[in-house]
């Protein structure tokens, strides 16, 4: 289970372990001038997605635990964005987006290339 909290005098991502119930390590993930929001996680607890605030301009951060890296997925985008879920198997990661007031679903696979996603015209 991923959540955030403020117990650090910042917005930061934390891990839960359901079994061991215990606070996983996510080294990398944190930095002091980020405000946190909205994480996901894969099934598998491998990736994690959530939307970061930084002097004003919020990016989607996907960060991969196996090489505890994290890098903003979507960093052409001129806009808004909120509200990162990912995908079961982590391959796909979904958020809102605007740059003009009105709010779009964009798809975008874990190495921040966007998928054109057939919308049903109906």
């Amino acid at each position: 289970m991923v959540f955030t909290s403020d117990r650090r005098g910042s917005q930061d991502v934390y891990m839960f372990d359901t079994v061991t119930r215990n606070l996983v390590d996510l080294p990398g993930l944190n930095s002091f001038d980020t405000i946190a929001s909205h994480p996901a996680a894969s099934d598998n607890g491998k990736f994690i997605v959530f939307a970061a605030s930084r002097q004003g301009r919020t990016q989607i951060v996907f960060y991969d635990r196996d090489v505890r890296q994290s890098r903003n997925l979507a960093g052409d985008i001129q806009g808004e964005v909120r509200n990162p879920t990912i995908s079961a198997d982590g391959s796909r990661i979904a958020f809102e987006y605007s740059n003009n007031g009105q709010w779009d679903v964009l798809v975008y696979d874990r190495f921040g290339r966007k998928l054109n996603i057939p919308q049903d015209p109906s």
